[in-house]
């Protein structure tokens, strides 16, 4: 019978055993929880916006028929916001690649209204100025060379993240089976020296049994003695009558 002075005692260190599992529990699942968070950030990165100032000297800062930057490169999901700076201006895409979109800006664009473009296929996106250029300035074979001469024309390069390649799986293949190289004798099992081999007993066929075949004489027909020629006085029976039907006997 248990004492009723321990009983207590012991069921309060198993609740504080219990109360201590849990909150250890709990706090193995925050760590996960906060693990997780963080693997998340670093691999999905926020989308962010370059901006593209429209009327501004490319790569300087005063007014002029251009844009700054002419030339930007964003990832896939970020958003290019084109920003008057000076002057009576516009954007219109001119190269739109493949599942890209063309866009149109307001013309000529407002001083305080931004026009942001995000681009949903990745590729090369060229555009121009529609008041101070025109889109064969801006196509992909001569775009660089018509940036670099200060035309109002620019270029958006997408760059989409790269698709997952299948690992390629191993073919199972069969082990190479060792042959016998031409002329090269075949090793016998040998047995260890003090060892006995167990005879094997050779399978004998049993004896067939054959019966020598002996000619059997052909039975030859005896032949049947014609029957002596009556004598004198002798009566026969030929065909049902009596030969002859008549005839003498003498005395004695």
């Amino acid at each position: 019978m248990p004492n009723s002075l321990t009983t207590p005692r012991r069921t309060r260190k198993a609740q504080v055993a219990l109360h201590t599992i849990g909150l250890a529990l709990m706090a193995a699942a925050m760590g996960l929880a906060g693990v997780g968070a963080l693997r998340n950030n670093v691999a999905v990165a926020a989308p962010t916006t370059t901006t593209v100032q429209v009327g501004q000297t490319n790569g300087g800062s005063t007014s002029a028929n251009q844009y700054n930057s002419a030339s930007v490169t964003i990832p896939l999901g970020d958003t290019v916001s084109f920003i008057r700076f000076a002057g009576s201006h516009d954007a219109t895409s001119a190269v739109v690649p493949l599942g890209g979109s063309s866009f149109v800006s307001p013309s000529p664009m407002a001083a305080s209204t931004p026009f942001a473009v995000t681009p949903a296929a990745g590729g090369i996106y060229t555009y121009y100025c529609t008041i101070h250029s025109d889109p064969t300035e801006a196509t992909l074979a001569n775009i660089d060379a018509n940036i670099a001469a200060g035309k109002m024309v620019g270029k958006i390069v997408v760059n989409a993240p790269a698709a997952p390649t299948a690992t390629p799986t191993a073919a199972a293949t069969a082990p190479p089976t060792a042959t016998a190289a031409p002329g090269t004798a075949v090793p016998t099992a040998t047995t260890p020296a003090g060892a006995t081999a167990t005879p094997t007993a050779a399978a004998t066929t049993p004896p067939t049994s054959t019966t020598a075949a002996t000619a059997t004489p052909a039975s030859t027909a005896t032949p049947t003695p014609a029957p002596p020629p009556p004598a004198a006085g002798d009566i026969q029976i030929i065909d049902f009558a009596f030969s002859p039907t008549a005839f003498s006997v003498a005395p004695g």
